[in-house]
Formats: C-alpha cells, structure tokens, sequence
C-alpha cells in the first residue's frame, strides 16, 4: 500500500511540477516542432552568430600575432644590441645594427 501511495505521490508532484512549468514558460508547453518560419528565424540567427564568432576568432588572432611580432622584435632588438656589446660596438635602435664608433 506504501508503494502505490509513493507512486501516486510522485505521478501526482510530476503532473504539477509539469503543469506549472507550462505556465511559467508557455515555450514549454509549446509543441515541439517549430514552424518554417522559425526555423527560418533560427537558422539566420545562428548564421549570425557563427559570423560573428568567427570574426572575433581572427580579429584575436590578428591581436595575438600582433603581440607575438612585437615580443619577437624586442627580443631581437635586445638579442642584437648585448651582441653589439660584446664585441665593443655600438647598437643603432633606428635600423637595429651594430655600428663601429
């Protein structure tokens, strides 16, 4: 008798549960297939969104490389100028080379 009074309970608080989720949300109680015209509205929201994703993809790309280069020239700048110094010539920051003084 426990079971069955356990099993209506649960039957009982799922319909309500169900019942009021509709209610709340009437795209719950919606039916699940959506018309042409919005999948139509859906499928151009998410070109959108993949458009949009992708430029933001290349333009971090482009800001990575960007910071990429300009850690690869200083370190070059500086690669240069301490080999300058070890054989005793002076480092150029205009054209990035060592001149004789």
């Amino acid at each position: 008798m426990k079971t069955l009074t356990t099993r209506l309970n649960t039957v009982v608080i799922t319909s309500m549960l169900l019942l009021g989720a509709s209610l709340i949300n009437p795209a719950l109680a919606a039916p699940k297939h959506a018309s042409a015209t919005s999948e139509q509205v859906i499928a151009a929201q998410l070109e959108r969104i993949e458009q949009k994703q992708l430029v933001s993809e290349m333009e971090y790309e482009a800001q990575i490389e960007a910071e990429f280069e300009s850690q690869l020239a200083k370190a070059d700048r500086k690669f240069v100028s301490e080999q300058c110094k070890q054989y005793g010539l002076k480092f150029d920051k205009l054209s990035g080379t060592c001149l004789s003084e």
